[in-house]
């Protein structure tokens, strides 16, 4: 997983999007996590 293009992109976004993006990226990885294990 490339990690620096997604902090690149977080440090240009604002607190509030920040946050969002963060939600969005631990239910995304909540989604996949739960696929692999079935």
């Amino acid at each position: 997983m490339n990690d620096h293009s997604f902090s690149a992109i977080t440090t240009k976004t604002s607190p509030r999007d920040h946050l969002l993006l963060s939600l969005l990226a631990g239910g995304f990885m909540t989604a996949l996590s739960a696929l692999a294990v079935r």
